[in-house]
This record gives C-alpha cells, sequence and structure tokens, in this order.
C-alpha cells in the first residue's frame, strides 16, 4: 500500500484525479511524491525544515554555555591548584626561612602565570597575606619564635568568560598554614 503526500495538503491515502477517478501511477510532473514507510529518508517541506533549523538553534542555544562554562569551571580548577602549589612551597620556604617572602611570593606568582590553562582572565597580580592562626594579620614573620604557628592566604581574581552570558569576576582564596622552624 502506497500513501500520497503532497507537499501543500495532508496525505491522502485514496488520491483521486479531478475527474474523480483513483490514480494509480504517478506522471513524472506530478507535485506528488511517493512515500514508502519503509524507507528511512522523507521528502520534508519547507515548514519542516524551518522547524528543524530552529530546533538545532535552541540546542544550541543551551550547548554552548555549557561546552564552555565546563571549559572556564577547569580552567578554575586549575587556577586554584596552582596557587595551591605555589602557597605549598611558600609555606614550606618561609617556615625555614622568614626571610624568604620576597622570593616566595615571586614563586607564587609565577606558578599561578603558568598554570596548564594560562594567565588569560587573571588579575595581574596574587594578593599574600600573613595571618596568625586566629587569622588575625602579622607583621613580620622573621619575629616569631620557634613553634609558632602562622598561616599564608593567596588570593587571585578570575573572570570566567562564557558566550551568551554575563558573568562577574571571582576571588579564589587558598590558604596554607605551617610552623616556624628556625633556630636563632
Amino acid at each position: 500500500m502506497s500513501i500520497w503526500i503532497s507537499d501543500r495538503r495532508e496525505p491522502n491515502i485514496n488520491p483521486t484525479d479531478a475527474a474523480g477517478r483513483r490514480r494509480t501511477a504517478l506522471p513524472t510532473h506530478s507535485r506528488f511524491y511517493m512515500w514508502n514507510p519503509r524507507q528511512t529518508t522523507i521528502l520534508r517541506n519547507r515548514f519542516q525544515r524551518g522547524q528543524a533549523t530552529l530546533e538545532i538553534l535552541i540546542v544550541l542555544l543551551i550547548l554552548i554555555p555549557l561546552i564552555f562554562g565546563g571549559i572556564e569551571l577547569s580552567r578554575g580548577v586549575a587556577v586554584r591548584s596552582a596557587l595551591d602549589s605555589g602557597l605549598n612551597v611558600m609555606v614550606q620556604a618561609v617556615s625555614i626561612d622568614p626571610n624568604q617572602w620576597g622570593w616566595s611570593a615571586i614563586v607564587v606568582q609565577e606558578t599561578v602565570d603558568q598554570n596548564v590553562f594560562g594567565s588569560l582572565g587573571l588579575e595581574p597580580t596574587v594578593h599574600l597575606t600573613a595571618v596568625d592562626f586566629n587569622n588575625q594579620p602579622t607583621g613580620d614573620l622573621s619575629t616569631l619564635p620557634y613553634g609558632a604557628l602562622f598561616c599564608v592566604v593567596g588570593s587571585v581574581g578570575y573572570s570566567p568568560m562564557v558566550p551568551l552570558l554575563p558573568l562577574s569576576p571571582i576571588t579564589i582564596t587558598v590558604k596554607h598554614c605551617g610552623v616556624i622552624q628556625k633556630i636563632d
């Protein structure tokens, strides 16, 4: 059984010509096309093609921010990991020699700048603060006695860039603690 489909009308199971006779064959110049339900390809009219275009547009409006959001999330995790590694080195160096603050700050800055995804979207400087174990700012770490607890808090601004979504900048903060190991 064949079904006749017009590109202007709904499917007609039993088509007839202008005289009311049942059509049995298709002339080559006809605007009707034969559709076999077993075939995988179907000729679609303009409305259906436009509908498919609209559907793909809606899907892309959802998928593009999801894909780029995932990339930006992984960039943020890479920046946090780089800041964490740099602060770990800094705390180890400063706990042995508290006068190494300047060198350690450069190491942290270089570690963050050279993370896996680069420094695009980051603030140019890493902000470092030395605090005691109660989060009170300490002055010079070289004045702390042997066995004193200290922490270093590092933060850097990060601006995620996701197409179609306006996102505000965030601050990534990491805190590492150590013990002064110098002996006078």
